[in-house]
């Protein structure tokens, strides 16, 4: 079964057809934004990429009828880039010629890969004759046949429903979300509901983050009163899916063993999981909780650098995070670079009394140089596997795989974290780097924990080499 809200797009060259097709699609059970493409033009391009778009149903012949399967296939990604933000969708071709299909198909997806953007991940065919005479004859015509060769077509890409099902409850949770609060109104009568409605979002953002702050940005300030609603119903929502799991659950075997694609890292993994990358200055990204920021070459060993920390960096290196064995060359110093992860307290950004920004300071190592660091030691002597840094503050946050410098490519970096030196400074007094990710929510909260107890937090996820 296709999940009931996925995001579905339509595209044709011809306004009637366009008009029938979203109409014979809707009586299918699909919610469709429909985009007609004129005179090698799009009509109503959107403000912004739609986010979400799953299925795309697609005329072949959108050159203004020519059956050049490279024009057509250029036309629809043309249209397609300018519709639908990057990420996994199939596309459902209608025509009288599906045996055009195939090639049409490899031609959307070239086009779309050279400007950077995914290409659909698979395609189908109907009849577009089909589609249409739900429209020229309603009466006559077998819906239920439609939805069968709709279905036929889309079932083909279950992980993708599977994933669409999952986009489908976080609505669901979301509609609770605001029903259950709307209820709270019910003593008001209805001409006085929406101005009390408006009342109690905005007492929700302010008891959220504070006032202060909500009214600098009431949107977020509701989005963080809600979340732990939307959270809660889509927890009770985990086994409500409408559509066949056996995609998903034929990888897993009778031990419940799985293995990782192959060409996925646990690095990859770690850097969707646990951070944020971000662009820009600090005075761009908001609030900076959590924040990792990669100290400026200028700070470093700089007198209030040393006032803060103590030691210069390469002394710094030696007491806090490298192991007491080792020592760095200047060619490996030159490649560990000094980071600050913002963690001030959260009850003081909420209610705007931030007397001081907290810096924990922190390393970016490379994953060639981690046996400096974490025990193992140089020598093919010894021991492999038990991890001992320098102290028990140290945190290893993760391996990441991030591109440092543009046109490097990823590399893997651990970050290391040291929970007991730090730098405090005034409110308007940011750290002096470049802010490089953010600490999801899960992360920065175990880096909290070991912060005070200096203990290991279970509940976050971590993948395996």
């Amino acid at each position: 079964m296709i999940p009931q809200n996925i995001k579905v797009v339509a595209l044709d060259d011809v306004e009637d057809h366009l008009v029938k097709i979203v109409r014979g699609l809707g009586r299918a059970g699909f919610s469709v934004t429909p985009f007609f493409y004129d005179d090698n033009e799009l009509e109503d391009i959107p403000v912004r990429l739609l986010e979400g778009i799953r299925i795309v149903f697609s005329d072949i012949h959108m050159s203004e009828g020519n059956h050049n399967h490279k024009m057509n296939g250029a036309a629809i990604a043309n249209c397609l880039r300018k519709i639908i933000s990057p990420g996994p969708f199939v596309i459902i071709f209608w025509s009288e010629y599906p045996k055009e299909a195939d090639k049409v198909f490899k031609e959307v997806c070239a086009r779309l890969e050279e400007k950077g953007h995914i290409a659909p991940i698979g395609y189908g065919a109907i009849s577009k004759g089909e589609v249409l005479a739900l429209s020229e004859n309603p009466e006559e015509f077998d819906l239920n046949g439609l939805k069968e060769k709709i279905f036929e077509q889309v079932d083909k890409f279950q992980p993708l429903l599977f994933t669409a099902a999952w986009e489908e409850k976080v609505f669901r949770a979301s509609a609770k979300t605001t029903n259950k609060l709307f209820s709270l109104t019910s003593p008001y009568d209805g001409s006085s509901k929406l101005k009390e409605w408006g009342k109690l979002t905005a007492f929700l953002g302010a008891q959220a983050v504070g006032g202060l702050n909500a009214r600098k940005d009431i949107q977020s300030a509701v989005d963080q009163a809600l979340l732990p609603l939307v959270e809660d119903h889509l927890s009770l929502m985990s086994g409500d899916c409408d559509v066949s799991v056996d995609a998903i659950l034929i990888n897993i075997n009778e031990n419940g063993n799985i293995k990782r694609p192959k060409k996925i890292s646990a690095s990859q993994l770690h850097t969707g999981y646990l951070i944020e990358l971000i662009e820009g200055d600090l005075n761009s990204v908001g609030s900076i909780r959590g924040v990792v920021i990669e100290l400026a070459a200028s700070f470093v060993n700089s007198g209030p650098f040393i006032n803060y920390f103590g030691y210069e960096k390469n002394d710094l290196l030696k007491r806090e995070f490298l192991n007491n064995q080792e020592n760095l060359t200047s060619e490996e110093a030159s490649l560990i670079k000094l980071h600050a992860v913002e963690l001030g307290a959260e009850c003081d950004h909420i209610n705007d009394k931030v007397s001081t920004f907290r810096y924990l300071l922190a390393v970016l190592v490379p994953i060639e140089l981690m046996n400096l660091f974490n025990g193992e030691g140089r020598g093919v002597g010894d021991e492999k596997g038990k991890l001992i840094f320098n102290n028990m503050s140290v945190m290893d946050a993760g391996c990441f795989s991030i591109e440092k410098n543009k046109g490097e490519g990823p590399r893997d970096f651990h970050l290391l974290i040291s929970c007991r030196c730090f730098m405090a400074l005034a409110i308007g007094k940011n750290a002096s780097g470049i802010p490089r990710f953010r600490l999801r929510r899960a992360l920065l909260e175990e880096v909290a924990h070991r912060y005070v107890t200096h203990a290991r937090r279970p509940g976050v996820m971590r993948f395996a080499a």
